[in-house]
């Protein structure tokens, strides 16, 4: 997951790692599908 106050950063970031999981075969999705809300800090 990851924490920034720029939502389409927050985005790519965070496709991109789950792009990466993914390609090894790894289940991973990304935070913004399952909490779509962002944390307090």
């Amino acid at each position: 997951m990851a924490r920034t106050n720029n939502d389409q950063s927050r985005i790519a970031f965070e496709m991109e790692i789950a792009n990466q999981l993914q390609a090894k075969a790894i289940k991973g999705t990304e935070s913004y599908a399952r909490a779509p809300k962002k944390l307090p800090k």
